[in-house]
């Protein structure tokens, strides 16, 4: 039997990760064979296993993917033009609308929660967090270089703005975009009355 040529063409691998994505976005990580993956690509079992030892390792670069991704486009809001300012507001409603959007995000925070807090997802946690405190701490820096923040440690400071985005959208009582600006104004302004 000969083996059909364009399964080992680099396109193979393109395939793969897209009909992995479409399975996942779909049924769910749980629900998800490589069986169905190999079918939706069109490509042979044993094909997807040359490029990936297991579905964890599949789930993991099709993440890595609509990470890096996601980088390219949050660099490009964290660019000038704007203030420090501004261009940490575009970032946040940015990140929040790609995370909203995002259909395998959403898939694995309603069917497989477990998968969120597994360690095969650890170090790809850890590095898009590192890649997105370091944006923060760049503009909080270019902030302080301008003049419109005031002098304090970026690297603490972007750390500590990633947590309180973080915990605000993760809960369900308000609209992360209804908390946003209050959550801007306790920062800039504190909760203390000005007499």
């Amino acid at each position: 039997m000969g083996r059909d040529a364009a399964e080992d063409t680099p396109i193979s691998r393109t395939r793969i990760l897209a009909a992995a994505r479409e399975s996942f976005e779909s049924v769910g990580y749980r629900r998800t064979s490589i069986a169905q993956i190999a079918r939706k690509a069109g490509i042979a079992v044993g094909t997807v296993y040359r490029y990936f030892e297991s579905k964890e390792e599949l789930l993991v670069a099709v993440l890595r993917e609509i990470n890096e991704r996601w980088l390219e486009q949050a660099r490009e809001l964290a660019s000038p033009p704007g203030t420090a300012l501004e261009r940490i507001m575009r970032l946040s409603e940015a990140s929040v609308a790609y995370n909203r959007e995002s259909r395998l995000l959403n898939a694995i925070w309603t069917r497989d929660t477990d998968v969120i807090l597994a360690p095969l997802l650890d170090d790809l946690h850890a590095w898009v967090s590192k890649q997105n405190l370091a944006l923060v701490s760049e503009i909080i820096r270019d902030g302080i270089a301008e003049g419109s923040l005031r002098e304090l440690d970026p690297d603490k400071a972007a750390y500590i703005l990633f947590l309180l985005g973080h915990s605000t959208f993760d809960q369900r009582d308000y609209a992360y975009s209804e908390l946003v600006p209050t959550m801007i104004d306790i920062m800039l302004n504190g909760i203390e009355a000005k007499g």
